[in-house]
């Protein structure tokens, strides 16, 4: 059934991008500890970082950048999606916090993994 294996195939493709997005911020947020222990000022510096332009919004060319060469062009498009909510083709800070909120457990899978090959 060509539907399983397609639903199969994009539930493959957000784990992807959601780890390759939580193992990014892990490697760049000022803070330690678990998602839980986000604070506002913590997450808006995050977000200012990845504001190429210092507009107030992230374009997908200021995402591609802080994403690096890694990803593909396809999990990068469906990630933007994912985060987009409103789908004005920019990421407004509320917007960065929900997906956050979203992958919390993998941010914090990802933070360990980063603590640990830096030890």
């Amino acid at each position: 059934c060509l539907v399983g294996v397609h639903i199969h195939r994009m539930n493959q493709q957000a784990d992807r991008y959601k780890h390759q997005f939580a193992r990014r911020i892990a490697q760049t947020i000022q803070m330690d500890g678990t998602h839980e222990k986000f604070t506002p000022e913590a997450l808006e510096a995050e977000f200012k970082r990845i504001d190429i332009h210092s507009n107030g919004v992230v374009s997908k060319e200021d995402l591609k950048t802080f994403m690096g060469e890694k990803m593909s062009d396809r999990d990068f498009d469906a990630m933007f999606a994912a985060i987009d909510l409103d789908h004005n083709d920019s990421l407004e800070f509320s917007e960065f916090c929900a997906f956050l909120a979203q992958i919390g457990v993998i941010y914090d899978q990802e933070k360990t993994q980063e603590k640990t090959l830096n030890v």
